[in-house]
């Protein structure tokens, strides 16, 4: 019996229906084998990288490609497994849709939180991307990973540092809660507020002069924010160089608030310059001692 024959033998005596699943379970492995060989590619990538990079934002930049390269494959996993369950329930007959309707559907009430959270896989990927910064459920991180049943996020502070922490966030709770979309990149901007006190008797001038000049101070340090896209999401910010409000403190000194805007790298370099600037204005404390000594003289 020759192939061709022996083809035609297996293909007339299996049945279209059989040959049909034998088809499409084939093409569930062999894409599956590809997108494992693909991960494990990029894997060894990413760790090359990293060991050959040394400044903090190339690796990263180099993280969030490696996680938004294996987001892809997770997503191609998910339609491919999708599509094939799809056909197999296509070459099945009626009848046996209908039974497996009714096990879905009790699946579907024991299994209710699970179920709603592939159900919102689909609608995570589309709303956000590996790399966002989020703030949901008290949580705050970094989407480094996003799977049918939870997204991961990589935790940080305020500040945009990486605390060490991963938490995993069903995909429910994301659709469902209050979710805050943060800037916390490194090379996002920042809000900067920093509390002055202007306490009497310790300023060389009394506070009208001394707040005219330390504004002056101000708008020859920090630039102006002319556009939308030069404020990140601190849209109150566009057209000014900082802000500021006066209270009193519990103690009836002065308290100004300043806030500003600004790159990370920047941020240090504009809080060194305004506490010396400050300083620079305090009464120097040999002339203080001075004036003390002579009033005890005088008494």
């Amino acid at each position: 019996m020759t192939a061709v024959e022996q083809i035609t033998y297996l293909f007339t005596h299996l049945g279209i229906k059989t040959w049909s699943i034998l088809l499409i379970v084939l093409f569930i492995l062999v894409v599956e084998l590809i997108l494992r060989l693909s991960k494990k590619k990029i894997s060894t990538e990413y760790a090359t990288k990293v060991e050959m990079t040394e400044r903090f934002g190339d690796i990263e930049g180099a993280s969030l490609r490696y996680y938004r390269l294996n987001q892809h494959i997770d997503i191609a996993r998910v339609v491919v497994i999708s599509l094939g369950i799809s056909a197999l329930i296509f070459v099945f007959n009626v009848q046996a849709f209908s039974v497996l309707a009714v096990a879905t559907g009790a699946i579907i009430l024991v299994l209710r939180e699970p179920i709603t959270s592939f159900v919102a896989y689909f609608y995570i990927v589309s709303v956000y991307d590996i790399g966002d910064d989020i703030r949901v459920k008290g949580f705050l991180g970094e989407i480094v990973r996003q799977r049918p049943l939870y997204t991961a996020l990589a935790g940080k502070d305020d500040n945009g540092d990486y605390n060490g922490k991963l938490t995993l966030i069903p995909n429910n709770i994301l659709m469902n809660d209050i979710v805050e979309e943060q800037e916390l990149k490194v090379d996002a901007y920042r809000r900067v507020s920093m509390p002055i006190y202007y306490i009497h008797n310790t300023f060389r001038e009394a506070y009208p002069e001394w707040n005219t000049k330390f504004r002056a101070f101000l708008d020859e340090l920090l630039p102006i924010r002319k556009t939308v896209g030069g404020v990140g999401n601190y849209k109150g910010y566009v057209g000014l160089r900082y802000k500021t409000r006066t209270d009193y403190s519990e103690k009836g000194d002065i308290l100004i608030t300043l806030s500003f805007i600004s790159k990370p790298e920047k941020i240090a370099s504009y809080k060194q310059q305004i506490v010396e600037y400050i300083e620079s204005t305090r009464k120097h404390e040999v002339e203080n001692a001075g004036k003390s000594a002579n009033k005890v003289k005088q008494v």
